[in-house]
C-alpha cells in the first residue's frame, strides 16, 4: 500500500526527503536546507531572512539565485507558501492546514494566518460568485489583508486596513 504523502505540518526533520521525493521534487542540499529553515520558522521569511537561517543552519550559504529556484519549485510543488507583502517584499513559509488567508502588519511585517473560524466560509463564496458573476473562473481563493497589528495598534501606529481577495493559482 503506498503511503501518503505527508503535509509540512507533519514532516519531522527524517522525512523531509521523502516529503520532496512524493511532490516531485529532488531532495537536494539546498532544498532540504529551505524546507527545515522554513518549518523552523514561526514566522515567513524574506529571501534575504531565509538565505541568512539556511547559511546559520547548516554553514554554508546557499546562491541567491539557487534560493529562488528552489523556493519557485517548493511553491509550485505547494509545499511553501509566497506572501506578498504591501511593501514589496515576498516571504515565504509553509502552508498551515486549516489557513484560506494571512493578515501582515504594515509595520513589523509580523503574519497571522487567518482560519474559517476567523473568515466564514460563506464569505469565501460570496466573493467567488461575485467573481464568477464578472466572468471571472476563480479555482480556490485566499485572502489577503493588510493593516496594523493590535502590538503596533497599542505603540501608536494604526494604519488603515487594506483587504484583498485574490484566486490562488491552480496547482
Amino acid at each position: 500500500m503506498k503511503r501518503s504523502s505527508p503535509t509540512p505540518a507533519e514532516t519531522n526533520a527524517n522525512d523531509w526527503m521523502d516529503c520532496l521525493r512524493s511532490h516531485g521534487l529532488r531532495a537536494t542540499t539546498a532544498s532540504l536546507a529551505v524546507v527545515r529553515c522554513l518549518s523552523r520558522s514561526d514566522q515567513p521569511l524574506t529571501h534575504a531572512e531565509l538565505g541568512l537561517a539556511v547559511e546559520e543552519a547548516d554553514a554554508r550559504a546557499v546562491e541567491r539565485v539557487t534560493l529562488y529556484r528552489v523556493l519557485e519549485r517548493l511553491i509550485a510543488a505547494g509545499l511553501v507558501l509566497r506572501y506578498p507583502g504591501p511593501d514589496g517584499t515576498a516571504r515565504f513559509g509553509m502552508p498551515k492546514a486549516q489557513a484560506i488567508g494571512h493578515f501582515e502588519c504594515n509595520r513589523c511585517h509580523r503574519i497571522i494566518e487567518l482560519s474559517k473560524a476567523v473568515v466564514p466560509p460563506k464569505v469565501l463564496e460570496h466573493l467567488s460568485r461575485q467573481l464568477q458573476g464578472q466572468g471571472i473562473a476563480s479555482g480556490e481563493l485566499s485572502l489577503a489583508i493588510t493593516g496594523t497589528c493590535s502590538q503596533c495598534s497599542a505603540a501608536g501606529h494604526a494604519e488603515p486596513m487594506v483587504v484583498m481577495a485574490r484566486p490562488r493559482r491552480a496547482r
